[in-house]
């Protein structure tokens, strides 16, 4: 229950931090001409990396490292290339390379191969999700717009 809790607010978090700095960063338009434009500082910038941060962390160190959500490793043990035991191996190693992303993002180390990195790693996981395990995704609609939403986050704030 917790983690489901935890999962709904980042969510929610990210949804509205995603749209706030999408405005701040290309301002808005009226009938094609900008009528506000506010360029993110580095307060903005930093909230929004901790942001992204944070999702790493917990969808790394809790979900995948500290085995709280076994849908996860439903998820991976899904995949053909996986036994049980390799998959679990996989899941830890995925876990802390999530984990090792969101230090980065946040100590502002390489911003542009970070991102990119990150993007790719969303790609290929919600492909082989959707490849392997549409079945076990309780909504993978949802999973795909929630990561593009993330995947704007992570570009904006890079």
């Amino acid at each position: 229950m917790l983690g489901l809790l935890l999962s709904l607010a980042l969510q929610f978090a990210l949804y509205s931090l995603s749209i706030a700095l999408t405005f701040f960063h290309h301002g808005a338009y009226r009938h094609g001409k900008i009528i506000c434009k506010v360029t993110t500082g580095p307060a903005l910038l930093l909230v929004g990396r901790w942001a992204i941060a944070l999702v790493w962390f917990y969808q790394g160190m809790w979900c995948k490292v500290l085995g709280r959500m076994p849908r996860h490793a439903e998820v991976v043990e899904s995949a053909p290339m996986f036994t049980a035991g390799s998959a679990h191996l996989f899941l830890i190693a995925l876990g802390w390379f999530e984990t090792l992303l969101g230090i980065s993002v946040v100590s502002g180390f390489g911003p542009q191969i970070t991102a990119l990195t990150e993007i790719a790693l969303l790609t290929v996981m919600n492909t082989a999700g959707l490849l392997w395990a549409s079945k076990i995704i309780p909504d993978p609609v949802g999973m795909i717009f929630q990561n593009f939403a993330f995947a704007v986050l992570i570009w904006i704030c890079r």
